[in-house]
């Protein structure tokens, strides 16, 4: 059911296109950006695992849907110590007019159910999208995958092979790795905001007025000169601490900015991370003679991905020179 509705198709499309263009005549006419048959059925699994979470004695869970239930509950608490700045933006009570509501109105079943598809759907076609394009770009970049492997390799001996989420945390060059993929390929070309107040360009005649839908460039902005020194360069050194502070924050866009950032986005980079470290342990990724260099981007869906999938060669790592 995830893959028959993340599959784009011709009448998906002209119905974005028209969502876009005329969304009041496209919620007119009751059409959906879903596939309607994937859509009820996630609809139906996750009300069901709500009513059966509050049947009495029911087991408590550590996830996602039962964090979103605690909140509905007034029972959720935030340690802003442990957020970063994507997350501190998007606090429902951070200030916004949605924050100064009540939990229990804006949090309603629906709702709940809603975050929790937003949750999977965001994480499904994307994070494919990210570990394909983190593996063809060690297999392009040799140099880059051993000074991986010299950073990973002895963090995961320490734990017999394994990986703790502290772990992963601490593995700097690790997170560059992964940011630079996210930059060099964004999952998503771009991202839209609607204004809601009037706006003014900055050193321009140019005024937004409310309800404007703003289109933003995701992958423009990442291969912008102004902000990375030589773009169309896979680097990690991009993202360096001294380097991310000579920077715009919202120069680095793949989860989006702001409260309306991704909802999943510490989940998302901590399974990439930890795939891509047991990749790395495991073995050394080459080109292989099916390898596309350029890679041939595929026109059939809206998250970036190759056209007839991504060939490479592994070859067993010897993690014991390290």
């Amino acid at each position: 059911m995830g893959k028959k509705a993340a599959t784009f198709t011709l009448f998906r499309g002209m119905k974005a296109l028209l969502f876009l263009i005329f969304p009041k005549l496209a919620k007119g006419l009751g059409l959906s950006l879903t596939d309607p048959e994937s859509l009820d059925f996630f609809t139906k699994l996750i009300e069901t695992n709500i009513q059966k979470r509050r049947e009495p004695g029911a087991q408590k869970r550590h996830d996602f849907l039962e964090m979103m239930l605690e909140a509905q509950a007034g029972q959720s608490k935030v340690d802003e110590k442990e957020l970063d700045t994507f997350e501190k933006d998007a606090i429902l009570d951070n200030g916004s007019t949605v924050g100064k509501r009540e939990l229990s109105v804006v949090l309603d079943d629906t709702t709940v159910a809603a975050q929790a598809l937003l949750f999977f759907f965001a994480g499904f076609d994307t994070i494919e999208s990210l570990l394909l394009f983190s593996a063809y770009e060690l297999a392009l970049n040799p140099d880059v995958q051993e000074k991986l492997a010299q950073e990973v390799v002895p963090v995961m001996q320490e734990n017999k092979g394994d990986l703790t989420y502290e772990a992963t945390q601490k593995l700097e060059y690790l997170d560059m790795f992964v940011s630079e993929t996210l930059r060099f390929h964004p999952p998503a070309f771009a991202t839209e905001r609607k204004c809601t107040q009037e706006y003014k360009v900055p050193d321009s005649d140019v005024v937004l007025p409310i309800g404007t839908q703003v289109l933003i460039p995701i992958n423009g902005i990442h291969h912008d000169e102004k902000y990375y020194p030589e773009p169309e360069k896979f680097n990690p050194e991009h993202f360096s601490a001294e380097n991310k502070a000579k920077r715009h924050p919202y120069a680095f866009l793949p989860f989006g900015q702001g409260p309306r950032n991704c909802i999943a986005m510490r989940f998302a980079l901590t399974e990439a991370k930890a795939a891509i470290a047991h990749l790395v342990y495991n073995f050394k990724v080459e080109p292989s003679e099916k390898t596309q260099i350029p890679v041939k981007l595929s026109n059939k869906t809206t998250i970036k991905k190759p056209v007839d999938g991504m060939w490479l060669s592994f070859q067993s790592r010897d993690t014991s020179l390290y």
